[in-house]
């Protein structure tokens, strides 16, 4: 039976909407992840942005903001077959505003340059996006309303969007449904694939029980492996690299008055997300950022993650959070739960986003790359996975 399955090691989003894609065309799947269920690291841990490419704008070409926008306006309609549009909708946040601090590393023109450049750019583009807005409309608020969310001696100027996030945490719970009802896809949770070798034109996969099983076709679609995993059977590439791991603060029953969700650029600053019903997602990356590594493979950061880091993280992303957005002080955090979680990144370059020329500031350089049958798939960002995730199907079972 494994010469006849796909085998796709990683089941965050892309991996998930890949298997369920191949199962729509009478593929059998193995979907093989270290977690117990599928969607339990950096798909789950994120903000869930969709991305329109308003915080790229030191990619002066903007290539990355043609690849955000694309994936962006698929996003929807490729998950469409599991998660109908109303649903979809029902997940978003309110729209996103976007500051800039004192400090940034661009000024309020160069803000709004690049905003009308990707509002130019999004015209081009067909495709659907949640809301009732132009997901291209953007404005500069006025300062009655820049003073209603923001410290106007803290933050510059400020622009209205219609940029939207999807709650990652609601889709996560969908996606493990569609994959455990699913009659074509085997989970294989707590298993982690330790190597690779090829085998005539397949793959022997080894396990970290130390048993190996073979396959004709692979994806690789982890996050923190995908390097290593790749090594075991090519070269490394020969470009640097960086891992980080960035935490966030996840609040659930949150109660009080709630600004709307914010992003502040450019710069290490943070985001705030505020999904419409009681859930929130704040990060402040200094505090929130706990590992750069450029290694093959990332350490485990996450036993770093301990009561009083957890704390650290808590009352630094709030202070330096409501230095920005006062309005947050009225929130009633007395009935809300807190969790604090995050994922791997990863990027081209070798300098983190302190770096004006950082390779973290572009993510246009990522997509699905296949050597014979075993396909590795960079997805660069959340709002990008259901895009390579087609490719990835489309590749291994063309229609």
């Amino acid at each position: 039976m494994s010469a006849e399955t796909v085998a796709i090691i990683g089941a965050g989003l892309t991996g998930c909407l890949a298997g369920l894609d191949l199962s729509r065309r009478n593929r059998r799947v193995r979907l093989i992840d270290a977690r117990p269920e599928p969607v339990m690291e950096a798909s789950l841990w994120n903000e869930g942005k969709l991305h329109l490419g308003y915080v790229y704008a030191k990619d002066a070409a903007s290539r990355t903001a043609q690849r955000m926008i694309e994936g962006s306006l698929r996003f929807g309609p490729l998950i469409e077959p599991w998660v109908g549009r109303a649903e979809l909708s029902a997940m978003t946040s309110l729209p996103f505003s976007y500051g800039v601090p004192e400090g940034s590393m661009l000024t309020p023109d160069q803000v709004r340059a690049h905003f009308a450049a990707v509002a130019a750019i999004g015209q081009g583009h067909n495709g659907w996006y949640p809301g009732d807005a132009d997901p291209f409309a953007w404005a500069e608020l006025t300062p009655g309303d820049l003073a209603a969310t923001f410290d106007p001696d803290a933050v510059r100027t400020a622009f209205a969007t219609s940029e939207l996030a999807i709650d990652p945490h609601r889709l996560a719970a969908r996606l493990r449904e569609a994959v455990q009802a699913d009659r074509n896809i085997e989970f294989q949770g707590d298993c982690e694939v330790v190597a690779a070798r090829a085998v005539g034109t397949g793959y022997a996969l080894r396990y970290d029980d130390g048993t190996e099983e073979t396959f004709a076709t692979v994806a690789n679609c982890t996050w923190r492996d995908r390097l290593r995993l790749d090594a075991t059977l090519f070269d490394t590439p020969d470009r640097p690299w960086l891992w980080r791991y960035k935490t966030a603060i996840h609040l659930h029953n949150v109660s009080g008055p709630v600004p709307n969700p914010a992003t502040f650029v450019l710069g290490e600053y943070g985001d705030f997300v505020n999904f419409g019903d009681g859930r929130l997602y704040l990060s402040w990356y200094p505090a929130c950022r706990i590992g750069v590594s450029r290694d093959t493979a990332p350490p485990d950061w996450s036993a770093a993650l301990d009561d009083a880091r957890r704390s650290d993280i808590f009352d630094t992303t709030l202070a330096e959070l409501t230095a920005l957005m006062p309005a947050l002080r009225d929130m009633d955090l007395t009935a809300a739960k807190t969790e604090i979680e995050g994922g791997i990144i990863f990027n081209w370059g070798n300098t983190d986003i302190g770096d004006p020329n950082s390779e973290t500031h572009q993510r246009f350089d990522v997509g699905v790359r296949s050597t014979g049958n075993w396909h590795t798939v960079d997805t660069g960002k959340y709002c990008l996975a259901p895009l390579f995730a087609r490719e990835l199907a489309d590749r291994i079972a063309p229609q």
